[in-house]
């Protein structure tokens, strides 16, 4: 009779035991694991998304240079795959660092000196082979090439799309939440060590 009277209650602490052990698992997988910027440079290496990246490039200003008349070389040797890779995981990095509170803001960017001189170069020899003036409008051309060309790049190396997740608010609601994540790994990790305690033996 006794052991009718604790099957019901064995049964229950066995399920609650599971889903603690379950939740417990999953938390600890998301917190070590899935939010680690080694977990994203890993996705990173493993699809080569730094080629995928300079080919999308690659083909982008190839079809710019028609319009532009600006040789896609001249981007395209001043970037690199090495760059992009470390872009790749600068951005994953620095988003990851902000969603854990150990920074205050977060801006994807990259160093742009070679491609800034690149383009600078280009116009330079441009201007004097076809006597063009360096003035107010040949400044304004430079920079908008700069700028278009870095916010391209910068579009492209970010591969998980976290600026976008940023710009439409989304990280800064889920760092909101980061902190939800420890309370429920110690909620989970209480929960079971109560189970434990709390089953009753049947005799």
């Amino acid at each position: 009779m006794k052991r009718i009277r604790c099957y019901l209650p064995n049964v229950l602490l066995s399920f609650l035991l599971v889903f603690c052990l379950m939740g417990t698992e999953g938390l600890l997988l998301v917190k070590y694991a899935a939010l680690r910027p080694q977990t994203f440079a890993a996705v990173a290496q493993q699809q080569a998304l730094a080629d995928k990246a300079y080919a999308t490039l690659t083909k982008e200003f190839n079809t710019r240079s028609n319009s532009t008349g600006i040789p896609a070389e001249v981007y395209l040797d001043a970037i690199g795959t090495d760059m992009l890779s470390k872009g790749i995981t600068d951005s994953t990095a620095g988003a990851l660092a902000y969603l854990n509170g150990e920074t205050d803001s977060y801006q994807f960017t990259m160093d742009f000196s070679a491609l800034e001189a690149s383009v600078t170069a280009f116009f330079e020899q441009y201007a004097e082979e076809n006597g063009y003036e360096k003035d107010a409008v040949y400044e304004a051309k430079v920079a908008s090439a700069i700028e278009e060309a870095e916010a391209e790049i910068l579009f492209v190396a970010d591969t998980f799309k976290l600026s976008v997740i940023q710009k439409n608010g989304w990280l800064e609601k889920a760092r909101h939440y980061m902190g939800w994540l420890d309370k429920g790994l110690l909620l989970c990790a209480s929960s079971r060590n109560f189970t434990y305690e709390s089953e009753p033996v049947s005799s």
